[in-house]
This record gives structure tokens, C-alpha cells and sequence, in this order.
């Protein structure tokens, strides 16, 4: 992606947090940003004559601008390396930048996956028996063959409920699912 487009792309998707950008993308949006910034400061030195010390109307303008694009742009960015945009948040510790400019440098093309949460009347994901591979089985089919499928469905629900997949309700329906 060239400057241009980056440019472009990030003024089209001003406030949008989902869906990934590229690294081209991230990267020129800030140097467009931050050339912008010093373009801000330079006109309110001299031009409008404020101090250096203290932020201009063209500088705070140009900050109001530039907050929400660049904070989409760069939840973008995280979601392309397949993080959550809220990694945003630990800038605020200040060390919290060494990681975020490193996730933000690094190549992506990762999948990023929403929250895992679930709420309690869904239906308990389908994960791979350790027996069967090669097959997904569901919670309470009529695959049921044996006594040994039914245990050992009931103690892949129990660690999918001890490792926090599955809330106590989601277990309790599996669990009955299973041994009807």
C-alpha cells in the first residue's frame, strides 16, 4: 500500500475498529499524522505567534482530528497480528509501548478471533476427541456407541468446564445432553 492510499483507506475508515490494516497502512498513517503535527505547530509558532511551550489552536485541532482514525487504525493493526484492539490500553503504563510498537511492526496475516465469551444459553463449542481425530463430536448425538464415547465426552466437558471454556450453566447442559 502505498502513502496515498493509506491515507485515503484511513480517512474512509475514520472511525472503524473492525477488520485489519496492513503495515503499510499503520506506519504511513502515523508519519502522515505526525508530519501534519509539526505542520500544526509550525503554524501556530509563526503564524499565529502562540509560544513553543504551550499547544495551538492549529495543533489541538489537528490532535481532536487525528485521535479517533488513529486509534482505529491501530486497533486494525493489532487485529491483523491477531490481537484485541483493547492492547491499546496499556500505552497508558507507559513501558506499555515496547510491546504495542512491536506488535505493531510485526508481519501479519494472523486470524484474530473476538472474545471467547459466551453467554449461558449457547451451545457448548465442538472439540476434537482425543480418541477420535479425525471426527467432531457433538454434545448428546447419536454417536453414542458405548459406555466408553459417553465417559470420555463427560471428561472433555469437565476440563472444558475446569479451564473456563464453559460456564457452569453450559456444563450442566452438556452434561444432561450427554447422558440422556
Amino acid at each position: 500500500m502505498d502513502f496515498g492510499t493509506a491515507i485515503k483507506t484511513c480517512f474512509s475508515k475514520y472511525g472503524t475498529f473492525d477488520g485489519q490494516a496492513s503495515k503499510g497502512e499503520f506506519w504511513y498513517w502515523f508519519l502522515f499524522a505526525f508530519i501534519c503535527g509539526v505542520l500544526a505547530r509550525v503554524v501556530d509558532v509563526f503564524i499565529i505567534g502562540i509560544p513553543v511551550e504551550s499547544n495551538g489552536t492549529a495543533y489541538l485541532i489537528g490532535s481532536v482530528a487525528f485521535f479517533l482514525p488513529s486509534i482505529s487504525v491501530a486497533a486494525r493493526r493489532l487485529h491483523d497480528v491477531g490481537k484485541s484492539g483493547w492492547w491499546q490500553l496499556i500505552a497508558l503504563t507507559g513501558i506499555g509501548l515496547i510491546p504495542l510498537i512491536i506488535w505493531w511492526a510485526s508481519d501479519g496475516g494472523k486470524k484474530y478471533r473476538p472474545s471467547t465469551t459466551r453467554r449461558d444459553d449457547d451451545e457448548p463449542p465442538a472439540r476434537r476427541s482425543r480418541e477420535r481425530s479425525e471426527s467432531k463430536f457433538s454434545f448428546g448425538s447419536s454417536r453414542k456407541s458405548g459406555k466408553t464415547d459417553i465417559i470420555d465426552e463427560l471428561e472433555e466437558v469437565k476440563e472444558l468446564y475446569e479451564d473456563g471454556t464453559l460456564s457452569e450453566a453450559q456444563f450442566k447442559k452438556a452434561k444432561k445432553k450427554l447422558l440422556k
